[in-house]
């Protein structure tokens, strides 16, 4: 049986953490990225919490872009592993059918049909409404894309994208002071 080691904490208040950040020499935080063999402070997305670890307004910018590569490599994987339906028709009709798809995304530059057709999807999945058609397409290999429809066995994919959301409405709050 594997001990209990408990769940990461944010180094200021305490709260759960959310991204893990490391310091450079010049000290200056960074997201942090696996096997990096710097000291690591983990951190929640509390404006206070932020502004208490760096005065400087990169700090959202660079944790932002971190969150976004997160989530094109997460959405990457799924699509090679087969748990990506790409495509507002092919969404559709996994919708219409009830088979599999758990979770869409919907470029934020989608075309106005699109976006009325997410609509209906609310009602049963999660719709996020994130990235542009390039970033979207660039992710999953192809020139662009404007929906993505996300399996039930696609558990990271769906919770880089929740982390990612989340992110951009403690981000909006934060651009506002």
């Amino acid at each position: 049986m594997k001990p209990h080691t408990p769940a990461p904490q944010c180094a200021i208040c305490g709260a759960s953490a959310f991204v893990e950040l490391v310091k450079d020499e010049s000290g200056v935080f960074w997201p942090a990225h696996p096997g990096h063999g710097l000291e690591v402070t983990q951190v929640c997305l509390n404006t206070s919490c932020l502004s208490e670890l760096e005065k400087g307004e990169e700090l959202p910018h660079k944790i932002d872009s971190f969150l976004k590569k997160q989530v094109c490599s997460a959405l990457g994987l799924a699509r090679k592993s087969g748990h990506i339906v790409a495509g507002q028709d092919d969404v559709d009709a996994c919708f219409k059918s009830g088979k599999g798809i758990k979770c869409v995304v919907v470029a934020g530059n989608a075309g106005a049909s699109t976006q009325r057709l997410s609509r209906k999807w609310l009602e049963k999945l999660d719709v996020f409404y994130l990235l542009d058609k390039d970033t979207l397409g660039w992710s999953l290999g192809f020139t662009s894309c404007s929906v993505v429809g996300i399996n039930v066995k696609a558990k990271n994919a769906r919770a880089e994208l929740k982390r990612y959301a989340e992110w951009n409405d403690t981000r909006k709050v934060i651009n506002e002071r």
